[in-house]
């Protein structure tokens, strides 16, 4: 879902739970998981595309990536 301020919430279709960083911690190696919506920081992803045509997903909490 994408909001007026320009993030996206990434929700489950199945579970209807929402992307969510762990405790919407802002620290390096933060786990991320599912949880039930509460439209918080923890819950809301910038995508951008970089220079090379790739994408990356950002936290609105701390402008970290999401990296696997």
């Amino acid at each position: 879902m994408y909001g007026d301020d320009g993030y996206y919430s990434i929700i489950n279709s199945d579970t209807g739970r929402a992307l969510d960083v762990l405790n919407g911690s802002a620290m390096n190696n933060t786990n991320v998981q599912l949880w039930g919506r509460n439209d918080s920081c923890a819950q809301r992803w910038q995508i951008v595309r970089n220079a090379n045509s790739d994408f990356s997903i950002h936290s609105a909490c701390s402008g970290l990536a999401l990296d696997v």
